[in-house]
């Protein structure tokens, strides 16, 4: 007799999971980690269809040869590249070591750094005071890393290619031709931001080097990276909404006249502009501390930073402001603005500038009509009162939201208010009576009443 077989029935060629509403699908994917998407696009063509939006409408860049290769293939991916909505640029550089010795004195294990523990608080104890000063003996003592010399004789050659790397794109101008490229493909970018040696870093950027055991420290003051940016967009014909530029030193101005007409380009169809500029280096790119005296006098004397400004006649939100306000600002509020008005700006956030309070209010008052939200710190007037300015703002602003921070300084008359974040003394108790003070003008501005600073004995200045 034959033998017979038990075959099971051919399986269905669909999924269960296939048979879920997109919408349920859609879901899923808005809620999953960044690291799990890629899985999820592998389970089926269908899941694949619904991931393939959420995936790439970020592209995470940094100042090397294969991530700008990365941008490209994107670009030109028949369905990705039309979902790429911002581009997040990190170019920080590598410093050059032209011997392995001289790198081998930068080198350390991650778990160095990751040991040394914060100072102590205020009212630590002796006890703990010692127990800290031993922990940081110990630290100095031991060994940087326990490296082997044939791991750093690797390591080294792979930080001379990545460090080869980097000077190959310096001298293709950054990288102006890729991005240009890359972005005549991505019909949907609209957001830019450039990070360059500040804010919190993703764990890409921040790893992207670590095969050479240093991390890319920058020291071109982020001018060139602004510019082939900047440029790409405008040879592109990107209608660029949203940028964010940090860290910049302030000799982008300075800049030929015909690059920073075409970068100006760039910015016609803004709406939201942040610029965080710095002065902490000099002409080497070594700190020096010269940079606020030189920024400031040029400003008196060339309306570049206002004609900048004014290229984005469409904002609805501007964040501007310096690194540094010792022994004055970088900048006076007229060398800034001038006399521009953005008849759709909402929000502003100004960072260490100098003003006037006439000049101030009437900034506020061009802005009158629309202004939403207004962000303070480290503001000093050099002529007027704060408890005039804040009453002049309260009268001409409707605001929704207010937030001030830092110091509130006048030079003539002297005055000074230390205030804080509210988020840093909401972990300790330490400066209650300078929170309560910020939390009060807030109050005032967005609520009304009589304007705190009136009240001398529970909003007193700070005393040197």
């Amino acid at each position: 007799m034959a033998l017979t077989f038990y075959r099971p029935s051919n399986p269905s060629t669909t999924c269960y999971i296939d048979l879920l509403p997109p919408e349920i699908a859609t879901l899923i994917w808005c809620f999953s980690d960044d690291e799990d998407l890629p899985n999820l696009r592998l389970v089926s063509l269908f899941w694949n269809d619904v991931a393939t939006p959420f995936w790439f409408q970020e592209v995470r860049l940094v100042f090397k040869r294969d991530s700008f290769q990365r941008l490209l293939n994107i670009s030109r991916h028949p369905v990705i590249s039309k979902q790429v909505i911002s581009l997040y640029y990190e170019p920080d550089e590598l410093h050059e070591y032209v011997t392995q010795d001289l790198w081998e004195e930068r080198v350390s294990d991650s778990s160095y750094s990751e040991d040394v523990v914060a100072d102590p608080a205020p009212n630590a104890s002796e006890r703990d005071l010692r127990a800290w000063r031993r922990h940081i003996t110990k630290i100095h003592e031991r060994p940087r890393h326990n490296f082997s010399k044939s791991f750093l004789k690797k390591a080294y050659k792979e930080y001379t290619r990545m460090y080869g790397e980097q000077e190959d794109l310096r001298k293709c101008e950054y990288g102006t031709k890729e991005f240009s490229d890359a972005m005549s493909r991505l019909p949907k970018l609209s957001e830019i931001c450039m990070n360059y040696e500040g804010a919190i870093r993703p764990k890409g950027a921040k790893h992207a080097f670590a095969a050479g055991l240093l991390n890319a420290g920058g020291n071109h003051c982020g001018i060139p990276f602004m510019r082939s940016l900047l440029l790409a967009v405008h040879e592109a014909g990107i209608e660029l909404n949203v940028l964010e530029l940090g860290r910049v030193d302030w000799r982008f101005l300075s800049q030929n006249d015909d690059i920073l007409k075409r970068v100006k380009r760039a910015l016609n169809h803004l709406t939201t502009l942040g610029l965080d500029i710095s002065t902490r280096k000099g002409e080497t790119g070594n700190k020096l501390g010269v940079g606020i005296p030189t920024c400031r006098r040029y400003l008196s004397q060339n309306p570049k930073l206002i004609e900048f400004l004014a290229a984005a006649p469409n904002l609805k939100k501007l964040t501007i402001g310096f690194d540094f306000n010792e022994p004055f600002a970088p900048a006076e509020l007229s060398q800034i603005f001038g006399s521009t008005t953005w008849p759709y700006l909402e929000s502003i956030s100004l960072h260490c500038i100098d003003a006037v309070s006439e000049n101030l209010n009437h900034f506020f008052n061009r802005h009158a009509s629309t202004l939403k939200e207004v962000q303070m710190s480290f503001i000093r007037l050099q002529e007027g009162t704060w408890i005039k300015t804040l009453e002049n703002m309260k009268k001409d602003l409707n605001l929704k939201s207010a937030l001030f921070g830092g110091e509130l300084l006048g030079e003539h008359p002297h005055q000074h208010w230390k205030l804080w974040p509210r988020s840093w003394v909401a972990l300790s108790d330490m400066q209650p009576q300078k929170n309560r003070t910020c939390k009060a003008i807030e109050d005032y501005l967005v609520q009304g009443g009589t304007c705190p600073l009136l009240d001398e004995d529970a909003h007193p200045q700070f005393e040197w």
